[in-house]
C-alpha cells in the first residue's frame, strides 16, 4: 500500500467524521466537488479508511454485533418487565430490579410533583423503528426496494418475450416491466 499525501491524509480524517466523500473532500481542501467519490475508490486511500474503522471499533468496542444487539434489546423487549397495572395503578419496577436487557428499553423517566399529588412517565425506546432497521439489516424489504427500483425490477428476458409476442401491432403496449 502506497503512503498517502497529506490532503489524502486530511481526506481520510474528514471522512471520518460523517462518512460523506463529497463534504470530505471539500473540507480537505479539494476544489472538485466529485474528488471524493475517486478518493474513496483509490486503493490506498479505501485502506487507510478501512484501518481507521477497524480501529476505531477496536478502541470503542462498537461493532455491528453490538448494534444489532442493543436493536434486538429494545425490538424484542417485553413493556410488561418495565412496569406492572392493573386496577391498582401503575408501578414502575424499581431500576435496580431490572436486567441489562430490561433497561435498554428505557429511553426516559420523569417525575412530577406538585401540591395535588404527580404523576411518573416512563418512555421506552421506538420499538417498530428498532423492528424497521434490524428487518431492513435483515434484507427483509427487499421486495419493496425492487418496487421503489425499476431497473432493479427489471426482466429482460420478460420484456423481450413481451416485445416478440405481439408481431402484429408494434404500438400495442408492452405488458411486462419495463424501465
Amino acid at each position: 500500500m502506497r503512503n498517502l499525501t497529506p490532503r489524502q491524509a486530511r481526506f481520510v480524517d474528514e471522512y471520518l467524521v460523517d462518512l460523506n466523500a463529497t463534504q470530505a473532500a471539500a473540507r480537505a481542501g479539494y476544489s472538485d466537488p466529485g474528488k471524493g467519490r475517486q478518493l474513496v475508490t483509490k486503493s490506498n486511500v479505501a485502506a487507510a479508511i478501512a484501518a481507521r474503522i477497524q480501529a476505531r471499533q477496536a478502541r470503542t468496542e462498537v461493532t455491528q454485533d453490538n448494534v444489532i444487539r442493543e436493536l434486538a434489546r429494545i425490538a424484542f423487549g417485553d413493556r410488561r418487565d418495565l412496569m406492572e397495572w392493573g386496577p391498582d395503578g401503575v408501578r414502575l419496577i424499581p431500576s435496580d430490579q431490572l436486567t441489562a436487557d430490561q433497561a435498554a428499553q428505557v429511553a426516559e423517566v420523569s417525575e412530577t410533583v406538585t401540591l395535588a399529588g404527580g404523576s411518573i412517565k416512563l418512555k421506552a425506546h421506538d420499538k417498530v423503528k428498532a423492528l424497521e432497521l434490524l428487518g431492513r439489516y435483515l434484507g427483509m424489504f427487499a421486495i419493496d426496494n425492487l418496487q421503489r427500483n425499476p431497473v432493479a425490477s427489471f426482466d429482460p428476458d420478460k420484456f423481450f418475450a413481451d416485445l416478440f409476442s405481439r408481431p402484429d401491432d408494434p404500438a400495442k403496449p408492452l405488458t411486462g416491466n419495463t424501465p
